[in-house]
């Protein structure tokens, strides 16, 4: 399949990711108290941003920017990661509003390597080229961060001195290298473990004594540490996790004590640490099922919190795309428990070499975690198999299929895309597994959400044209009729039996560069939505002649193809009970409005739905990109 051209705001998510430990409550397995579930930082605190303004804004819906207001950061630090995640929903007016506040700190070398290291270089980079979003001071301040943080960047060897100085032999030397690890904060905790994944040389007991001093956030980025993508890496940071005392850790260490060799000096010394009595610890499969168990709480929770309107904004660690630095980042609620979710799909998918189980679900988790970082639409095929794990599951399509159908039960969309363009790489002609490709593929036209159709049509569309016929052929051609109407803009459904409320909210959709259809009734909108029309947003601006609007929300989530279509219900003909009713989890990505002449009500809706949609979403890119490869080549006459 041609690559699709894509703008992304962040990096492709590169190299593996291993499992962090964040346990919901509920029984252990393991023994002890329960282990608790933080290590990702409590929700940003309540205080004034220095420039004191938040009361004179405008009102905003979106949620995460709601929550930001609520909980204003009051640090340079954590301003700059809140810019992060504006970058990430693309808010340019917010991430304009947090550079001027940046101006009211001191920008030094060692804030500006804060800084940096707070929302990643890439974001610095990124905001410093944005002269059509942003002004040039704003720039400016961008580019200074860049250019400090390039400096104090050489100052790390002054790190690096006083991690040394914890091998050292003499006590006062290894009390000066933890008071300036200390003294370093968050860059000195993350130096400190780099270098224990970096270095090949047994950490020093007195790093697990430093993060101990170092509270819930040594505790934090420890935890977030052990998702080291080397194992020899994490055969030495679970050393220094054994060391603490407590029981915090005890279920992540009994569990990933299986994930290391047996016959090696790390795995007798932790063992004997977690069981000095020489008592037995769960066996490999016991932990698996406890690690799965929480993933699926974690995921639970992600799909709950998905739906709500109100979202917190918590700072967690993990390590960055390409695995050599450990860094801190934002995440809303529903992104805190799909990362909780993940690091422990990690650790179960990690135990899957001695048990000889790699549960689909858990791949699922790892997939749809990793859209979320980086939200682009298709991927190289190199890179589309870095984000598997494990690696060597990716070419069987049985595998493959056992993925797709686990992310389709539990609704997770990006999982779904991500299963099925790898399973269209698995789709060669001869190939002894090419039937079970091309049933995956086909029924995921029948099923799926456009994004996840559209890649299977193309994935389908390269087998030769002798062996075309196949069962699904019709819903395959109805796909690439669907994807020959694309234009670059998105298309909306407007419902409702009054044409001037219809037209009202149209002229306001044309101006924000959506193409709209009209519909009157019911039925005509069950028939429009089963066409070969590639429609990304329905809207119910007033009653229907032949049903209540409940039914017809309620048919119209009833299809696969519109289950969780963007939907705004933008009128008062709709009761208590039914609101009610379609409030329910099963009916999500619904949102409640009011139909007004003020388009910049219309525009706030319309960004909200995008935003909080579930499902991958296209730009016009995208769309003209899919458009492109399946338009009929023109004859010369």
């Amino acid at each position: 399949m041609k690559t699709l051209l894509r703008l992304t705001i962040l990096g492709i998510v590169g190299g593996l990711l291993m499992p962090i430990e964040c346990f919901a409550q509920g029984d252990n397995p393991f023994g002890g108290p329960d282990p608790a579930a933080s290590g990702f930082g409590a929700p940003v605190p309540e205080n004034a941003l220095p420039s004191g303004a938040i009361a004179t804004l405008p009102d905003d819906n979106h949620p995460v920017v709601q929550s930001l207001r609520r909980n204003p950061p009051k640090s340079d630090v954590e301003v700059s990661r809140a810019i992060l995640y504006m970058l990430r929903i693309e808010r340019w007016d917010e991430i304009g509003r947090y550079l001027d506040q940046l101006t009211k700190f001191p920008i030094d070398e060692a804030n500006a390597l804060k800084m940096e290291r707070a929302a990643g270089l890439d974001t610095w980079l990124n905001l410093a080229g944005q002269a059509d979003k942003l002004n040039e001071n704003q720039r400016g301040v961008a580019q200074k961060v860049i250019d400090l943080s390039s400096g104090a960047a050489r100052d790390s060897a002054t790190l690096n001195q006083a991690i040394s100085l914890l091998h050292s032999t003499e006590l006062l030397d290894r009390k000066r290298g933890v008071l300036a690890i200390q003294a370093a904060g968050e860059t000195g905790l993350a130096a400190m473990l780099e270098s224990v994944v970096r270095e090949e040389k047994y950490p020093s007991p007195i790093m697990s004594e430093t993060i101990i001093t170092m509270g819930d956030e040594g505790e934090a980025a420890l935890k977030a540490a052990l998702a080291a993508p080397d194992l020899k890496a994490r055969e030495r940071l679970l050393l220094v996790a054994a060391r603490i005392p407590g029981s915090s850790y005890i279920a992540q260490l009994a569990s990933s004590i299986y994930t290391i060799p047996s016959d090696g000096d790390a795995y007798r010394q932790v063992l004997k640490m977690l069981s000095p009595a020489g008592q037995a610890l769960p066996q490999a499969a016991a932990s698996q099922r406890y690690v799965l168990a929480q993933m699926e709480s974690q995921l639970n929770e992600f799909k709950a919190a998905r739906n709500e309107t109100t979202s917190s904004i918590y700072s967690l660690w993990r390590w960055s795309p390409d695995g050599k630095r450990l860094i801190t980042e934002l995440e809303d609620t529903p992104g805190m428990h799909l990362e909780r979710a993940y690091q422990l799909a990690n650790l179960a998918l990690q135990l899957g070499p001695q048990l000889g189980v790699d549960p689909p679900l858990a791949t699922a988790v790892i997939l749809e975690r990793n859209y979320r970082l980086a939200p682009t639409l298709d991927l190289e095929p190199g890179e589309l198999r870095k984000i598997f794990v494990p690696g060597a599951q990716f070419d069987n399509p049985e595998y493959l299929g056992a993925v797709l159908e686990a992310a389709r039960k539990a609704n997770l969309w990006a999982a779904q895309l991500r299963a099925v363009q790898a399973l269209g790489l698995t789709l060669h002609k001869n190939s002894i597994h090419d039937s079970e490709s091309l049933q995956r593929l086909s029924e995921t036209l029948k099923n799926s959400p456009a994004p996840i159709r559209y890649v299977a049509a193309l994935a389908l569309r390269q087998r030769p044209e002798s062996e075309s016929r196949f069962e699904g052929k019709l819903a395959y051609e109805q796909t690439i009729r669907e994807m020959q109407s694309l234009e670059g803009k998105p298309l909306a459904l407007v419902v409702g039996g009054s044409g001037d409320l219809r037209d009202s909210l149209s002229k306001h959709l044309s101006l924000l560069g959506v193409r709209t259809l009209g519909a009157s009734s019911g039925r005509e909108t069950l028939r429009l939505i089963q066409e070969p029309q590639p429609i990304e947003y329905v809207f119910l601006v007033d009653r229907v002649i032949d049903m209540s609007l409940s039914e017809l929300v309620q048919r119209l989530r009833a299809s696969p193809r519109t289950i969780w279509l963007p939907m705004a219900v933008m009128t008062d003909q709709i009761g208590p009970t039914q609101r009610e009713i379609l409030q329910d989890a099963r009916f999500q990505a619904i949102h409640f409005s009011t139909l007004t002449s003020n388009i910049d009500f219309t525009a706030t809706l319309f960004s909200e739905m995008r935003q909080r949609s579930p499902l991958p979403r296209m730009d016009a890119i995208d769309r003209l990109s899919f458009r492109a490869i399946v338009e009929p080549v023109a004859k010369s006459k």
